[in-house]
């Protein structure tokens, strides 16, 4: 599977410090790792193509593009309170 894209982001959570990398790829998902123990999150679903571009927007939630011409909006906060 390839990765398109890569976003490096570090958050404020739960009063603590949390470092995460987010991948795009070919498998049509979005994959949130956690860097501090090298382990996966959680697989993100929903686009029926390859994920291209990912962006962090102001309020601290994640769009994601993907070939299948949709733009995502992922509660970036929502998820990592389940996840992280």
């Amino acid at each position: 599977t390839a990765v398109n894209a890569l976003l490096f982001l570090e958050v404020k959570f739960q009063g603590k410090s949390l470092t995460c990398l987010i991948s795009g790829s070919s498998d049509k998902t979005i994959k949130i790792w956690r860097m501090d123990y090298k382990t996966l999150l959680t697989d993100l679903k929903g686009h029926t193509g390859s994920v291209l571009k990912l962006a962090l927007l102001p309020d601290k939630r994640l769009a994601s593009a993907s070939v299948d011409n949709s733009i995502k909006i992922w509660d970036l906060e929502k998820i990592l309170a389940v996840y992280g």
